[in-house]
């Protein structure tokens, strides 16, 4: 009996060690958004799955336009919450919403706003 719960037991650190998060922050808990690009054009990703979130870029005036990309379902969560300005169908079944621009002094604030709308909407 006991040798197959030592098998039972390796399995399931096996499978804890490949579905373990490739990117923690400075707390060990799972980064869930990871910023890549510029002070003009950035896209937010997550890190543990390869999904694109958001991009961002800076219109040279100020102002940061955001475009999240969502899937119907989370469409229709997000329209609870906001009314976007532009709903454009992306590659089938995402979704791209603009909602508006951001008035910001850098591009990490234009980053931190966009991170708060994926948190309040509950985009994971």
């Amino acid at each position: 009996m006991s040798a197959p719960s030592l098998g039972v037991s390796r399995m399931k650190s096996m499978l804890s060690r490949l579905f373990q998060p490739m990117m923690m922050d400075e707390v060990d808990m799972p980064t869930t958004y990871l910023w890549v690009g510029d002070e003009s054009y950035s896209a937010c990703i997550n890190p543990n799955t390869g999904r694109l979130f958001a991009t961002l870029w800076h219109d040279g005036y100020g102002k940061f336009d955001p475009v999240h990309y969502v899937t119907i379902r989370q469409a229709r969560r997000v329209l609870s919450y906001d009314r976007p300005f532009r709903i454009r169908l992306g590659s089938f079944p995402r979704l791209t919403f603009e909602f508006f621009r951001i008035k910001c002094h850098s591009m990490k604030e234009a980053q931190a706003e966009v991170e708060l709308l994926l948190d309040a909407w509950q985009i994971t």
